[in-house]
Order: C-alpha cells, then structure tokens, then sequence
C-alpha cells in the first residue's frame, strides 16, 4: 500500500494566506480599472454637457446678430422688390405722359404751354424734369416761375406764376416789378402809372417799383405818372391834379394808406402832398 503523502501544516496555512491575497489583489485591481473607467465615463459625460452649454450660449448670444441680419435681408429683399416693381411701372407705357394740365396761366395762353411741352408726350412720368421743363417754358418772358407736379398714371400739371404788371414805360409798354417788358397792355391795363426819365434796371427804378409794388391797387389806378431824380426822391402825379412828394420806397404802405385819406378831403385839391415823412405829411 501506498503511504499517504504527508504536508506540513505551515505551509497549508502560507498558501492559504497567498491565495487571499492574491484574490484581494486581483479584486482591488478590478475595482481601481472600473473606478478609472467610472472616471473615464464621467469625463466624457461632462464634456459633452460642457460643450452642449457652450452651444446653448453661443446660440443666446449670437441669437440678436442672426435676428438683426434676417432682418437686414428681408428689408434688402423688400428694396429689391419695390425697385423691381417701380422700375416695371417707370418702363411701361401705362406711366408714361399722356396728358399736359395747365394752371394759373393768364397772359400766356394754355395751349402755347401745352404746345411748347409736346415733346414730353410719352416720356415716362417719373422721368420728367424740371429742368427740361424750363428749357422749354423760357421762351414765355410773361412766366415769372413754375411748377412740375405729377399726376400718375400719365398726367403732369404745370403750375405757372406771371409776371404782375406795375407800370407803363414811356412806349406804353407793360412792364413789372423787376423791368421785364411785358408787351402792350390789354384791355383794362392800360390805367397804369407811366414811369418818367427813369432808367429801366437802374437803382432808381429799383427804388420806384419797390414803391409801386406796395401801393394798394386803388392808389395804383389812381398815379398817372412817376418820376424820380434819385432813388430817394420819388414823386407821383395823382390824376386829380396833385402831386405827391413820396421820397424813399420805405413805409411805402403807411405812404399809401395816408395819401388817400388825405386825397378824400377838397383841402388838397391841386395842391403838394409831403409823405416822405408819412407819420408827419406836410400839404402845401
């Protein structure tokens, strides 16, 4: 028979003590990798959620730039498009001019404007100018000034100021304000005063249409003729015989408005009227 194989109990117990260890050890190697995969996991949690917030805030800050350049680009597309349309509507025939309409014209007549604008017929509307308006209107000395104003779809109306007539020259002349000859009078114009020895354009015809234009229209009718040395010593002759020693174009309404009190009264009759001091007239 074979003897059993006999083992020291020391060892029994070593071996043991190694085998715990060894399983302890590879057991906390085991827990220390799935704490550092642990670790690993929540790393790469974290910076997702880092960048997730990253993008939140760069899309809040960002959120009124984009906001401001959507607008931009619907503001250009709406430009682009009212442009478009206008442009259609300048181009097409439907706007262009088709008729002329003529306000405030007296002494010219309202067909020589019509006449003098025919070659604006089909322009388009948008593209008539002042300019080329007046070009054509200068030759109408009667025509002080004027006005384009458009009348879409195919109209445009001229608006015309004259030129206002305040006296005769010694030809008989009309002539305005600023000594534009304005032809021969017409029925009813001819009751202006007549300018005397004054120089048309000068200083002191300057000073006597400043005078004249301030004259009520009653006084007006009323001055058969004006003279003046200088534009500091303007005279009138009244129809009913006086003579009215006016000085300076200054105060020439007060000037008026006295003068024809004092014409009211016979005391004058014939007689000097000094209103070159209006506040003080002197009649001798």
């Amino acid at each position: 028979m074979r003897r059993p194989e006999y083992r020291s109990p020391a060892r029994s117990v070593t071996e043991r003590v190694d085998k715990e260890l060894r399983d302890r050890s590879r057991e906390e190697v085991e827990r220390e990798a799935e704490l550092a995969r642990e670790e690993q996991r929540e790393l790469r949690r974290t910076a997702k959620e880092r960048k997730r917030a990253e993008r939140k805030d760069l899309r809040r800050f960002t959120a009124a730039k984009r906001k401001r350049l959507r607008s931009w680009l619907i503001g250009f597309g709406v430009v682009a498009v009212c442009i478009g349309i206008l442009v259609a509507l300048v181009t097409t025939p439907v706007m262009s001019v088709r008729e002329i309409r003529v306000e405030g014209a007296d002494r010219v007549s309202e067909a020589e404007i019509r006449d003098a604008l025919e070659d604006q017929l089909g322009t388009p509307i948008a593209l008539v100018s002042d300019e080329e308006v007046g070009e054509r209107l200068s030759g109408f000395v009667a025509l002080e000034s004027y006005a384009v104003d458009l009348a879409p779809p195919s109209a445009i109306v001229i608006r015309v100021h004259e030129r206002v007539p305040v006296a005769l020259t010694e030809d008989g002349d009309l002539i305005d304000a600023a000594g534009v000859n304005l032809g021969e009078p017409r029925e009813g114009e001819g009751d202006l005063p007549t300018i005397v020895d004054i120089t048309i354009g000068g200083e002191t015809f300057a000073s006597v249409s400043r005078a004249l234009v301030n004259l009520s229209p009653e006084m007006l009718e009323r001055v058969e003729t004006v003279t003046a040395e200088s534009p500091q010593s303007i005279s009138l002759t009244i129809d009913t015989g006086e003579t009215v020693i006016w000085g300076g174009p200054e105060q020439s309404t007060l000037k008026s408005d006295t003068v024809q009190v004092l014409l009211s009264s016979d005391a004058v009759s014939g007689r000097i009227i000094d209103v070159s001091a209006p506040e003080h007239p002197v009649v001798r």
